[in-house]
C-alpha cells in the first residue's frame, strides 16, 4: 500500500526536524531536477543557494517547469542508430535527451499550475503539504524567481524504460511537443 502524499511530506518533515537539518527542500517524483540560470552548475550548487538565502527566509516556493522536447542533434543521429520506439530518439541522459522546454514565464505564470516544490527551514515550518510549505504564523510563501531555481520535470523521462507506463498529467498532454518552445 502506498503512503498517502500528503502523510509522506509531513514524514519527511518531521524526520528533517529530528535530524536538525537546515533546510528540506521536497523535491517529489525522480523525473525532477533542480536547475538555475544563474547558479553554477557543480556540486554543491543548492547548498550554495541556501546558504545564501537571508536568516529571516523560513520558506519559499520553487516553479516547475515541463521539459520534453527531443533535443535536434539527437533526433537526427537516431535516423543512423538505434531507436527507441517512443521518443525516436537514441538512449542519452534526460538532460541530453530532453532540450526542449516550456517557456520560463509559461512555467512561472500565476495560475498556471500547483505543482511547486517546497523549501523550508524544517525548525520554523509548522507543517507540509507535498506542494505547499506552512509557517507557523501562516504567512504565504514567495517563490523563488524562476531563472534563479526551479525544478524541471522531464515529463517523458520513463518513455525509455517504459517505468509504470503512461503519466497523465491534469487535462492536457504535458509530453505534446508543441508545448517545448525554448531551449534549455
Amino acid at each position: 500500500q502506498r503512503l498517502d502524499a500528503g502523510v509522506a511530506a509531513h514524514l519527511c518533515l518531521s524526520l528533517a526536524k529530528s535530524a536538525g537539518y537546515e533546510w528540506l527542500v521536497y523535491v517529489r517524483g525522480i523525473d525532477k531536477f533542480l536547475h538555475s540560470d544563474t547558479e553554477k552548475r557543480s556540486p554543491g550548487f543548492l547548498a550554495r543557494f541556501l546558504r545564501r538565502r537571508p536568516d529571516n527566509q523560513s520558506l519559499f516556493l520553487l516553479h516547475r517547469r515541463d521539459c520534453g522536447g527531443v533535443d535536434a542533434q539527437l533526433l537526427q543521429a537516431s535516423s543512423t542508430s538505434s531507436t527507441s520506439a517512443s521518443t525516436s530518439a537514441p538512449i542519452a541522459a534526460v538532460f541530453a535527451a530532453f532540450t526542449g522546454c516550456e517557456p520560463r514565464e509559461d512555467a512561472a505564470a500565476p495560475g498556471r499550475d500547483v505543482s511547486w516544490v517546497p523549501a523550508m527551514r524544517p525548525g520554523r515550518a509548522l507543517s507540509t503539504f507535498p506542494n505547499y510549505p506552512m509557517a507557523h504564523n501562516a504567512s504565504r510563501p514567495p517563490f523563488v524567481h524562476i531563472r534563479h531555481m526551479r525544478a524541471q520535470h522531464f515529463v517523458r523521462a520513463f518513455e525509455e524504460g517504459g517505468v509504470y507506463g503512461p503519466r497523465n498529467y491534469d487535462n492536457f498532454d504535458r509530453t505534446k511537443g508543441s508545448h517545448f518552445t525554448e531551449l534549455d
